[in-house]
């Protein structure tokens, strides 16, 4: 699954479970950056290494 579509999908489910607003804009802010830093991947893709590096690459 593209990492773009896994994000929409995890703030359209979260939404549905009545996440507050502030909660919903902290998702979709960080989990778009996210999408943003490794476009056309697939969250398959990615390793726990992988996703702890950009992690630690954050400002």
């Amino acid at each position: 699954m593209p990492i773009g579509k896994a994000v929409l999908d995890l703030i359209e489910a979260k939404t549905a479970q009545s996440r507050s607003k502030r909660s919903l804009g902290e998702l979709h802010s960080r989990l778009s950056r996210f999408a943003a830093d490794h476009p056309g991947q697939n969250l398959a893709e990615f390793t726990t290494t992988g996703l702890q590096c950009w992690l630690d690459g954050l400002t």
